[in-house]
């Protein structure tokens, strides 16, 4: 059975603004905010400014800068996961789902990943 495209890629966006991922989710799903392993990388200063190749007449740069992206590696550890908001209903007025409230992981310690052994919380 072949993966699905999410399975497949070494990288996931994120966003510096956490209604833009809440669009993605949709009611219902869940927006985490974490420290990502390894950084990320600046969607919007990698592509450049969008523009016109006057050869070919595509589209160049990033289509979507709005969506402030930082791509970072597909799979990060729970210790570096803050926590996260689930998705609330769409906002008729604001055109924008709204985001509950922050529900802390327990488990969040940022640089955790480093040591081999991790103590659980509290311990």
């Amino acid at each position: 059975m072949e993966q699905p495209p999410e399975k497949r890629s070494a990288l996931r966006g994120s966003s510096l603004n956490a209604v833009v991922p809440a669009g993605f989710a949709g009611t219902g799903g869940y927006v985490y905010r974490l420290l990502p392993v390894g950084g990320g990388v600046d969607v919007n200063a990698a592509l450049g400014p969008l523009r016109v190749n006057p050869v070919t007449g595509s589209l160049l740069g990033s289509l979507v800068p709005a969506e402030t992206e930082i791509a970072i590696g597909s799979e990060q550890p729970a210790c570096q996961i803050e926590g996260y908001f689930v998705v609330g209903a769409w906002n008729e007025t604001s055109g924008r789902y709204r985001l509950g409230v922050f529900v802390p992981n327990p488990s969040y310690r940022p640089g955790a990943w480093e040591n081999k052994a991790v103590a659980p919380p509290g311990s």
